[in-house]
């Protein structure tokens, strides 16, 4: 299976994630990142798993501490456990 076909099992599935840009006031390209990480690592969306992906989304990624810094700022965090009830 490719990851382009892991992805889009994964849309089937969660069919809300299509097309999620600005996801919790993330870019696209992070947004992208953090959906491939799911199927790359075969993580569900339970908030354990989320948690987890987010982690690796927010050190794995390439984001400047500038952007890192905007992010914070925009309350990602806080909606994080907001959404998940972290």
């Amino acid at each position: 299976m490719t990851l382009q076909q892991g992805l889009d099992e994964y849309y089937k599935e969660n069919p809300s994630f299509v097309n999620s840009e600005g996801f919790l006031g993330q870019d696209n390209a992070t947004v992208r990142a953090h959906d491939a990480g799911h199927v790359f690592f075969g993580l569900g969306c339970t908030s354990t798993e989320e948690l987890l992906m987010e982690t690796m989304t927010v050190f794995g990624c390439t984001i400047s501490r500038q952007r890192m810094t905007d992010i914070v700022k925009k309350g990602f965090l806080k909606k994080v456990i907001q959404e998940f009830g972290i």
